[in-house]
């Protein structure tokens, strides 16, 4: 079964405020979410564990 972040955690994980988060999400770049219930938001954790990996692979170059 998958696990699910919501966002307060996520946003804590990258380091910006929650409202940045939804900006960013809203600009297009950070993954959108998944919609949990009809007011619950969550990240699925394999897929933000590849987003983060990704982002510190192209810190690195």
């Amino acid at each position: 079964m998958n696990q699910f972040i919501r966002i307060e955690e996520v946003a804590t994980m990258i380091g910006v405020s929650r409202r940045t988060l939804e900006r960013m999400v809203a600009t297009g770049s950070f993954i959108k979410p998944i919609k949990l219930t009809a007011r619950t938001l969550g990240w699925e954790k394999t897929m933000l564990e590849e987003y983060l990996k990704e982002r510190q692979a192209c810190a690195q170059q």
